[in-house]
Formats: C-alpha cells, sequence, structure tokens
C-alpha cells in the first residue's frame, strides 16, 4: 500500500503546494503468485473495489471515514493478480470528524487497510482549503476521477 499527493491543478505558492489533500492510493502484489486481499473488498456483482468501504484514516484526531463508508452489500475480497496493482483518488476534505486547524497547519494522515498503513501528509491552509472543504464536505463520494 503506497500513497502520494495529486498536484493540484492551480498551485499556490505557500498555501498549496503538496495539493488540495487528495491522495493517490496504490495496492500492489509485487509476488509471482495471485494474492486474495481480504481487506480490499470489491462488489460481489459489479467487481468494482469498493476504496470508502475498505480504507480509512488516522490523524491525531482518532479515526476517520470516508462518506461511501457502511453503505455496501454482498461483498468480497479483491484478488490480485501477480505484480498487479490497483489504484484510486480519494479527497481527504471529504472526511468528517476532523479538527480542521485555522492558519496553515501540517496535516499527517495514515491510510489504513486491513494490516497495513501508509503515511501521507500536505499544507492546510485555511484561506484556500476552507471554501474547497466545504464544497467536499457536500459530496456523496471520496473518490476522485
Amino acid at each position: 500500500l503506497t500513497c502520494e499527493p495529486v498536484q493540484a491543478a492551480h498551485v499556490k505558492e505557500y498555501q498549496n503546494p503538496d495539493g488540495d489533500g487528495v491522495f493517490k492510493l496504490t495496492v500492489k502484489n509485487n509476488s509471482n503468485r495471485p494474492v486474495e486481499i481480504p481487506a480490499l473488498l470489491r462488489d460481489s456483482h459489479t467487481k468494482n473495489i469498493l476504496w470508502e468501504e475498505s480504507v480509512f484514516v488516522i490523524t491525531d484526531a482518532g479515526n476517520h471515514f470516508f462518506p461511501g463508508h457502511g453503505h455496501a452489500r454482498d461483498v468480497e475480497p479483491t484478488l490480485l493478480e501477480p505484480n498487479a496493482s490497483v489504484s484510486t483518488k480519494l479527497d481527504t476534505l471529504t472526511l468528517h470528524g476532523l479538527s480542521w486547524p485555522q492558519g496553515g497547519w501540517r496535516l499527517h494522515l495514515r491510510f489504513c487497510l486491513g494490516d497495513k498503513a501508509t503515511e501521507g501528509s500536505y499544507y492546510y491552509f485555511t484561506d484556500h482549503h476552507e471554501p474547497i472543504r466545504k464544497n467536499a464536505q457536500k459530496k456523496p463520494s471520496a473518490i476522485v476521477n
């Protein structure tokens, strides 16, 4: 499991040098045989990976789930073929229950999938990120296309 910040479309010096809270998460099978990943759930009918059901974020304020968490039915583990990987982009500004800082602050996030975790961070600048976050909070999903 790895994560990397997604560069913002419009970078503003000293405000969003690390992006606007979107991270690309990747799960990779580095072995030469298929691996079942029980924590990475997928819909048993459509076979779509249910990232928001599978990943949660730990911050200093506790555990946080994405808006799409808790809605899935009929799920199964994801099977990754040898050397295959799957990725998604998740918007952390959709997370609820965080104590969003005032002013400028580096947010440290631990993305968790079962017993695996990866860490990321970005600079949160209130004047820039607060309007974006308020819009993001209205979204039913954290997945960014």
